[in-house]
């Protein structure tokens, strides 16, 4: 799936690294796409349970197709996917 397949990004944190916009346009811009939708969900532990949540709700009433939940935890500038210290969680579906 390349980035440009996405139809939204639901950004999954409790330690953002900016309050205004929300991480989840950061990682729009850096994944290169700027047409689609892109929310923070911020709670706490549970925060990528809920963003799943969403993005699954999303999918099953066909507001969306592919949703990319990701979810962060530290304050990391740049999390890597391949720093398994980076508190990087990912899934799309």
């Amino acid at each position: 799936m390349k980035a440009s397949d996405l139809d939204c990004i639901v950004y999954c944190t409790c330690t953002p690294d900016h309050f205004e916009p929300g991480n989840g346009v950061f990682l729009q811009r850096e994944l290169g796409i700027s047409d689609i939708p892109a929310i923070d969900v911020r709670n706490q532990c549970s925060g990528f349970i809920y963003g799943l949540s969403v993005a699954d709700a999303w999918i099953r009433t066909g507001q969306y197709a592919r949703v990319a939940a990701r979810g962060r935890r530290g304050p990391l500038a740049r999390p890597r996917p391949d720093n398994p210290r980076a508190g990087y969680r990912r899934a799309v579906r």
